[in-house]
């Protein structure tokens, strides 16, 4: 944190991640860098964080041809309206 860093990039999967953002934001972390990144961000590791959830730039992959049924198709609508 003392490095005065401007951006951070993490690849942390799971409860791991979810640890890390809850003790980053208990010390500040995301007060002093301008940008967050994960390479791999899922709804199911962003939504047990609720309002503790901080901004962050992210993707996921999702191959919108391989499944055909409504929780793909409103996936594929949720992220084109975004």
């Amino acid at each position: 944190m003392d490095a005065h860093t401007e951006g951070l990039y993490t690849s942390l999967v799971g409860s791991d991640w979810i640890a890390f953002v809850r003790e980053s934001k208990r010390y500040g972390l995301f007060d002093k860098i301008k940008v967050f990144a994960h390479g791999n961000l899922i709804f199911s590791e962003t939504a047990p964080l609720k309002s503790e959830m901080v901004e962050c730039w992210g993707y996921t992959h999702f191959y919108d041809q391989a499944c055909d049924n409504p929780e793909s198709r409103w996936l594929k609508e949720a992220y084109s309206a975004k």
